[in-house]
């Protein structure tokens, strides 16, 4: 009981999944409020459990999962960058997984064709590019398709691609 002689609300929290997972949903009995937390380990899982990054065009045709966030971000000005208003991540391949793996996505090639530029083929939107090579151990994410609280602690460098293929800062 309360001062007032009210007698306060008790708050229960239930566990809405199984405990072994990357993320569980609680809330509260008395006011409905939802709460949905990462859980970085569990002990109770077999083995360790992997948070991935998953970023989606706007269909949800086309899913990255991505096994670290990225440490910066790049804006460059070339001329196909900056029509396609995009944030590049940059990763090695083996980093990313693209989910549905095959004929997802249509390709775009230009100039000495070097890198695909790829896009939902429903939507339209641009999911990454990737280098043309048996050797080439990276590629660019489009961390415009993330999640915004993601990016927003990220640094994001300038890129000037249209002319000195430097970054400015």
């Amino acid at each position: 009981m309360s001062v007032t002689g009210r007698r306060r609300p008790r708050f229960r929290w239930r566990i809405l999944r199984p405990i072994p997972s990357d993320r569980i949903t609680l809330y509260t009995a008395a006011d409905g409020y939802r709460i949905t937390a990462l859980v970085p380990h569990c002990p109770m899982a077999e083995g360790e459990v992997k948070t991935t990054i998953d970023a989606s065009c706007h269909c949800g045709a086309v899913h990255l999962e991505i096994q670290t966030p990225p440490e910066t971000l790049t804006d460059c000005n070339c001329s196909i960058c900056r029509r396609y208003g995009v944030l590049w991540a940059y990763y090695s391949p083996k980093q990313v997984r693209i989910v549905p793996p095959v004929g997802a996505t249509d390709i775009y090639l230009w100039g000495d064709r070097s890198i695909e530029f790829h896009r939902c083929k429903i939507c339209g939107c641009v999911t990454h590019w990737a280098a043309i090579g048996e050797h080439a151990d990276r590629m660019g994410v489009n961390a415009r398709l993330m999640q915004p609280d993601i990016l927003r602690p990220l640094r994001i460098r300038k890129l000037d691609g249209a002319v000195t293929g430097k970054y400015l800062r």
